[in-house]
């Protein structure tokens, strides 16, 4: 359940509900729309009975960019 909420855009919560749903079947694209996961930030890092990422989208140098922010200056005052 750990290693399930280290993924992006999924919670504690979120990784409890997966667990059981897990118990009772395979986990679903929709299930994981339905517990309302950040999907934008889901989508590279899972695999489910009917979505697998593109491959692409999987690779380090990708991930990186895609989640790297532009720092922000913070004001001295």
């Amino acid at each position: 359940m750990r290693m399930i909420a280290r993924v992006l855009g999924i919670g504690m919560c979120n990784a409890k509900r997966i667990v059981e749903l897990r118990r009772a079947r395979r986990v679903r694209y929709q299930d994981l729309v339905r517990l309302r996961c950040g999907m934008e930030k889901v989508k590279p890092f899972v695999v489910t009975e009917d979505y697998r990422p593109p491959l692409r989208e999987v690779q380090s140098d990708h991930l990186r960019r895609a989640r790297a922010t532009d720092p922000v200056q913070l004001s001295l005052i």
